[in-house]
């Protein structure tokens, strides 16, 4: 069975590369690791069996959000990660279907695969925003609006139709209509400081990063740099949205963007001061 006749976002992990079956170890021993101490600290084998799954797919989908935001770059997904599993001590755990629907919409922005979403992939998201919409509040559905209008009208998507641009808009104006209610949160002063300093840096960085190099994994083409850094920088805008909207947890709901952006960051800092260093010396 062919998954591509199903979906063009999964990117199932390929174990013939080596990051991939890297990123699988460190996973299942993160699990291990915190399931024991977990258990041994006295949590219930059942909450502790739950904690540490959770906590583990958390670790992989600040992996996975940040090979989508840096995908040249393998070892900017790793440091997300490291940063993410250091990070589970000090916060709440993240919420994996907000981040599992960010996912998908950078997927659709980026064409990682090099394909548009098949219909199966659209409803999924549709099911996804409609349920967030319904838990958290109407803005994922103003978000994933956004995410089709510039799919559709900004980088001329091979859709023929505006169809998913408006079924997510009908998904809003429900939802407005049956909670309309909606005000910046309060939140802590250093956490909204220290967030927009993330942003700045990021998009800071997106911004004078080198051209694309990387590939669809379906078409072997280059992947579209416009395509690219809109994802990008959507991600970062709904970081500061669920911010602003939610205050702390929006925060830790999408813990593992934070991180992905973070790592992103550290490691261009760090193959920058590799190569000026590397100058200095050849001079």
């Amino acid at each position: 069975m062919n998954l591509r006749n199903f979906s063009t976002l999964g990117r199932p992990l390929d174990m013939k590369y080596a990051t991939n079956r890297a990123i699988a170890a460190l996973v299942g021993l993160a699990m291990v690791a915190l399931f024991v101490i977990q258990w041994t600290n006295a949590m219930p084998l059942l909450s502790a069996l739950a904690w540490s799954f959770q906590a583990g797919i958390g670790v992989f989908l600040a992996w996975a959000i940040a090979r989508e935001l840096d995908p040249d770059h393998d070892l900017s997904a790793f440091v997300s990660a490291a940063l993410m599993l250091a990070l589970l001590w000090l916060f709440p755990l993240p919420n994996l279907l907000i981040l599992f629907w960010l996912m998908l919409l950078i997927r659709v922005l980026n064409r990682s695969v090099g394909l548009p979403p098949t219909w199966m992939d659209l409803v999924g998201i549709f099911a996804l925003t409609a349920w967030l919409c319904w838990q958290e509040g109407w803005m994922y559905g103003l978000l994933t609006t956004l995410v089709f209008l510039l799919d559709r009208f900004l980088l001329k998507s091979n859709h023929k139709i505006a169809w998913p641009f408006l079924i997510s808009l009908g998904i809003t104006v429900l939802f407005v209509g049956l909670n309309p209610s909606l005000k910046l949160a309060n939140f802590d002063q250093t956490l909204f400081i220290a967030s927009g300093m993330i942003l700045i840096f990021f998009v800071l960085t997106t911004a004078i990063s080198e051209k694309i190099k990387s590939v669809g994994d379906e078409t072997g083409e280059t992947l579209s740099e416009k395509r690219v850094k809109a994802a990008q920088w959507t991600a970062a805008f709904v970081a500061l949205v669920l911010l602003l909207l939610q205050g702390e947890t929006g925060f830790f709901n999408v813990l593992a963007l934070w991180t992905s952006m973070t790592g992103v960051i550290l490691f261009m800092l760090w193959r920058r001061s590799m190569a000026l260093f590397a100058d200095r010396r050849s001079g």
